[in-house]
């Protein structure tokens, strides 16, 4: 390491590896090489992971292609949380905001669900979709244009209001329960 009035620099090789500014900033990889960064932790090596060939960054794991990859380990899911008890927290994309439940493996459970507290509000499966497994008394509604209840069920009673008329031209449509 060698130091000076502008302040500290770390070198291999004669490249410059790590600096330390007067000001207290540390850049790492200042000349840009193909050179990865590591952080264990005490069960993984690869708590953190900068892949400098990839330029993305690996949480619990490594060879990224992504910028950011996330991985929980063997045996655990791999969690985000965002923000703390009562913060809002939001997923936000410039574009388009795509949640996949995909894997190079044969597993047929995959799944992606959303939850409000212990709610599970939806979830989806290679079988199916549904909203409001547990019966809960929640409500579900769809939006048209010009009316907040185009398509409405009543969590508590289940009835289901249309507010549109419903084309039965090229379709049978049943709306209500039957009894045997």
């Amino acid at each position: 390491a060698s130091g000076g009035a502008s302040g500290i620099q770390l070198l291999t090789g004669g490249v410059n590896r790590i600096v330390v500014e007067s000001a207290g900033n540390v850049v790492i990889n200042e000349t840009s090489v193909d050179a990865d960064f590591r952080v264990e932790s005490n069960g993984n090596a690869n708590m953190l992971h900068v892949d400098g060939g990839n330029n993305g960054v690996g949480i619990g794991t490594t060879g990224t292609t992504v910028p950011l990859t996330v991985n929980g380990g063997t045996g655990s899911a791999a969690s985000i949380q965002l923000g703390n008890h009562g913060d809002n927290a939001g997923i936000y994309a410039k574009y388009s905001l795509t949640i996949k439940a995909d894997s190079t493996e044969a597993i047929s459970d995959r799944s992606i669900e959303f939850k409000i507290g212990t709610h599970q509000a939806f979830y989806s499966n290679v079988a199916g979709t549904v909203f409001n497994e547990a019966g809960a008394d929640a409500n579900f509604r769809v939006e048209s244009q010009n009316n907040a209840n185009a398509f409405f069920v009543s969590g508590a009673s289940g009835l289901v209001t249309a507010s549109e008329q419903f084309n039965t031209s090229s379709a049978t449509s049943k709306i209500g329960h039957t009894s045997q």
